[in-house]
């Protein structure tokens, strides 16, 4: 094969396979999971000793990094490596949406992966959420309950509150998260 036809051969693969002969491997990501108790669990592949990027969420209408990383290789698949890691995530009630971003050696981001939490059991159709004895939060967290005026009433952690305690009246409820209205019956 004469060295003209050799180089023609190679631009042709190079232009079929979008990669140049000095183009390293892409990484890759393999599975994303989250769980309701808030564990986010990735896997990426690449041909390398390490990867580093960091974790976004979606929040107020735009990404914001959570955390950094830098993974080193669990095992070897094939001619890729393959990386784990994982992060615990504060959840929301609603939808909570994450992504992963590689950003050294390559960038890469990851789908996004969504989680929807259930809402507080007493939602009345009104939407004003009226309590009388117990304030069912629907999820464990630390929380802050203030009057109207700004005074902190109850504070501690946990998933349901007793409110039997409080007068009748509008109250805020603050979480890590969320921030609400209620009124005590």
């Amino acid at each position: 094969m004469t060295k003209m036809k050799l180089l023609s051969l190679i631009a042709i693969f190079s232009f079929a396979t979008n990669i140049t002969p000095q183009q390293s491997p892409k990484a890759r990501f393999g599975t994303l999971t989250i769980t309701t108790n808030g564990l986010l669990k990735w896997e990426t592949y690449y041909k390398g000793n390490a990867l580093k990027g960091h974790v976004e969420q979606f929040r107020w209408n735009k990404w914001i990094t959570i955390s950094s990383f830098e993974t080193s290789p669990l095992m070897a698949k094939s001619d890729e490596t393959m990386f784990t890691d994982s992060l615990q995530v504060s959840l929301s009630t609603g939808e909570n949406k994450f992504r992963v971003v590689i950003t050294s050696p390559e960038e890469l981001t990851s789908p996004d992966i969504k989680l929807l939490m259930g809402t507080p059991a007493n939602n009345s159709p009104d939407g004003v959420l009226k309590v009388d004895k117990e304030l069912d939060i629907g999820y464990e967290t630390t929380y802050y309950i203030y009057d109207e005026k700004g005074n902190t009433m109850l504070h501690g952690d946990g998933k349901i509150i007793d409110v039997s305690t409080l007068q009748k009246g509008l109250y805020y409820l603050k979480t890590k998260t969320e921030i609400k209205g209620f009124m005590k019956r």
